[in-house]
C-alpha cells in the first residue's frame, strides 16, 4: 500500500519542506510544470514554475523531445529536486561529533 505525506501526514520526523509538483499539456503543444513548496509552522511558500524545454540548446532543458503531461510532470520533479540540491549546497556542512 502506497502512503502519502504531507503537512498533516510527515514520513520524515525532521521535515524541512514539503515539495508539490504538477504538470500539464494542452492540446496547441505547449506544456508546463509547477512546483509548490511549503515549510513546516510556517506561513511562507515558494513556487518554480516554467514551460517544458523540448530543445537542448536552451539552458532549462531537462531532456524532453515534446511538450506532453507526462514531460510536465517529470520536469516539475526534476526542478524541484535541483532547488533541493541548491538549497542545500548553498548552506554550510553540518558538523558531526564523534565524542559523546
Amino acid at each position: 500500500m502506497a502512503m502519502t505525506s504531507g503537512p498533516e501526514n510527515p514520513l520524515l520526523a525532521d521535515t524541512v519542506a514539503y515539495f508539490f509538483t504538477d504538470g500539464s499539456a494542452l492540446s496547441n503543444g505547449t506544456a508546463g510544470w509547477g512546483v509548490h513548496i511549503t515549510y513546516p509552522e510556517q506561513t511562507d511558500t515558494s513556487g518554480l514554475w516554467g514551460p517544458v524545454v523540448t530543445s537542448a540548446w536552451v539552458p532549462n532543458w531537462v531532456g524532453a523531445f515534446a511538450a506532453t503531461s507526462n514531460t510536465g510532470e517529470l520536469s516539475g520533479m526534476y526542478h524541484a529536486l535541483d532547488w533541493i540540491n541548491i538549497f542545500t549546497t548553498a548552506l554550510p556542512p553540518i558538523q558531526h561529533s564523534l565524542r559523546q
